[in-house]
């Protein structure tokens, strides 16, 4: 039941995110997509998708720290 409940939770904290840092953390996390494929899919600098997935995991995990204290 709490999975479900954070899973519920994590769909909204992504809507969030920036529309420039949205495609690179779900082709990284969730699609698994190596850094270098995903800078080359997004035509974006290696060091440039490594801080889009940090800012946006840092963002996420601020999120979802903020609905378990309401929880």
């Amino acid at each position: 039941a709490l999975q479900a409940e954070i899973r519920g939770s994590l769909g909204p904290a992504i809507d969030e995110l920036p529309p420039a840092s949205r495609p690179a953390l779900f082709m990284h996390d969730v699609e698994g997509l190596s850094t270098p494929d995903t800078a080359e899919a997004l035509g974006i600098s290696f060091p440039a998708v490594k801080s889009r997935v940090h800012r946006s995991r840092l963002f996420v995990r601020k999120q979802l720290a903020e609905y378990m204290k309401t929880a």
